[in-house]
């Protein structure tokens, strides 16, 4: 008797972690900026600078970038904006995680607040979810079928496999020139900046994936 064997490559999560952590600061205006009177949008991100495994933990160190639109009190430019960053320094326990293996560590700005002290101090709020994925590589021996003299029953089962044809990246530089109507006044400096992917689809194409959006 002769046993049809055939290996797969399988990717498996290994272990997985989350920390919730609160970052509460001031912040200082810096002398080149106009009191502000009120804040009216604010925006935030998380940057990561450091990431370190060791045995049954990670170290993260990183910085809450922020943006802040707000009115002051100058007479002429009623508008304006400044950018701040509050640094962090977190350690997410994991189980199993060693100092060589694959982390990768995301990080979702759940909530931000920021309020106004006085005219030349904010107070900033943030709520960041720290995930930490371990994913391994492993072989699997399946057995696909077995060559045989005698009469022998065999059980079979199928199952659906998914295998992972190609992954790659692609940078995609869009650069657009617009003229603002005649009924809005002259552009002296940008302010504010928005910007977001809606409508995304995709369709399949010879050797090829089209994106639109």
């Amino acid at each position: 008797m002769e046993i049809k064997k055939q290996n797969i490559h399988m990717n498996y999560e290994k272990g997985s972690a989350m920390s919730q952590i609160t970052l509460d600061d001031d912040y200082n205006l810096p002398d080149y900026r106009p009191d502000i009177v009120k804040v009216l949008k604010e925006k935030g991100e998380i940057r990561f600078d450091e990431i370190q495994v060791k045995e049954g933990r990670i170290y993260v160190k990183g910085n809450l970038i922020f943006h802040v639109l707000y009115r002051s009190d100058m007479e002429e430019h009623k508008l304006d904006c400044l950018r701040g960053q509050i640094p962090f320094e977190e350690t997410i326990s994991m189980d199993g995680v060693n100092e060589l293996d694959p982390v990768d560590v995301t990080a979702d700005l759940e909530d931000i607040n920021i309020g106004i002290i006085n005219s030349r101090k904010l107070s900033v709020r943030a709520l960041v979810m720290l995930k930490a994925e371990m994913r391994m590589r492993k072989e699997t021996e399946l057995i696909t079928g077995v060559t045989m003299e005698h009469p022998l029953e065999l059980l079979q089962n199928r199952r659906n496999i998914l295998e992972l044809e190609t992954c790659k990246k692609d940078n995609f530089r869009l650069k657009q020139e617009m003229e603002l109507p005649q009924s809005k006044p002259n552009v002296e400096q940008i302010l504010w900046k928005s910007v977001q992917l809606r409508g995304v689809e995709t369709r399949l194409r010879e050797e090829k994936i089209q994106l639109t959006g």
